[in-house]
C-alpha cells in the first residue's frame, strides 16, 4: 500500500490531479489527510490519497502467505462496497483456518484489519470469512 501526495489551490484541485494521475475513478479513491497551507500571497491544499484497488491487492497477498504458511492451499473471493471489504476464503482445509471456536479466522482478520487501518485516517470495515472449497 502506497500513499500518494497531491497538493492543489483547493481540495477539488488536488483530487482532481490525483485522479489524473493515478488513472483512477474517484470512487477508487481514499482520501486520508488534507492540509491545508496558507502563505501570505498563496493558498493551497495537500492531500494525501491512497488506491484502493492496491489496499485489496494488500490483503488478498497478506492473506495468501498466511494460509499458504499454515498449509492450507486457498483461493480468496473479495467483494467491496463502499468502506468495506469482505474477503472469503475458499480451502480443502477448513479446520485450520478456522481454528477452534473460530480463534484463527479472528485473528487473522484482526491482523488484516490492524494492517491496513494504521495507514487509514478512517477505518475501512474487513470481514474475512471461510468458505467451503469449490
Amino acid at each position: 500500500m502506497k500513499t500518494y501526495m497531491f497538493e492543489g489551490k483547493t481540495k477539488e484541485a488536488a483530487i482532481e490531479l490525483a485522479l489524473e494521475e493515478l488513472k483512477i475513478s474517484e470512487e477508487d479513491l481514499i482520501i486520508n489527510n488534507i492540509t491545508e497551507k496558507s502563505g501570505l500571497l498563496k493558498k493551497s491544499v495537500e492531500i494525501e490519497v491512497l488506491n484502493i484497488n492496491e489496499i485489496i491487492t494488500f490483503i488478498k497477498e497478506t492473506i495468501s502467505k498466511i494460509t499458504k504458511l499454515m498449509n492450507a492451499e486457498s483461493n480468496l473471493e473479495v467483494r467491496r462496497r463502499d468502506n468495506s471489504i469482505s474477503v472469503t476464503i475458499f480451502s480443502d482445509n477448513n479446520s485450520i483456518l478456522i481454528g477452534k471456536n473460530g480463534k484463527n479466522v479472528a485473528a487473522l482478520q484482526l491482523i488484516i484489519r490492524q494492517m491496513v487501518n494504521t495507514k487509514l485516517k478512517e477505518h475501512l470495515s474487513i470481514v474475512i470469512d471461510v468458505g467451503n472449497y469449490k
